[in-house]
């Protein structure tokens, strides 16, 4: 559980941080940090899942876990586009 706690604060930093980025050697880093954090995420999201849930409803556990993940990931892209593109729209309405 700590180690859960623990690579979710770094991943939130790193996100924050990122904004500081001046240079290629800091998205590398930036990107073996989060890389590694997200992968511990997973890993250890599905070790406390297993862990917490009975024996014989672990299957459709792990099933709807994947399911509920798989929505934000699969929508998240193309909110964040469609976000970008009205915030670009609007700042030329309003700057014109």
């Amino acid at each position: 559980m700590y180690i859960y706690q623990g690579v979710e604060f770094v991943v939130g930093l790193s996100t924050i941080l990122i904004t500081l980025a001046d240079s290629y050697s800091d998205m590398i880093v930036f990107a073996v940090f989060y890389g590694f954090c997200d992968g511990c995420f997973i890993t250890t999201l599905n070790v406390i899942l297993l862990t917490s849930v009975e024996e014989a409803k672990r299957p459709a556990s792990l099933g709807w876990n994947m399911q509920v993940a798989s929505v934000f990931m699969g929508s998240g892209p193309p909110i964040a586009g469609t976000s970008k593109n009205v915030t670009i729209q609007i700042l030329c309405q309003v700057l014109l």
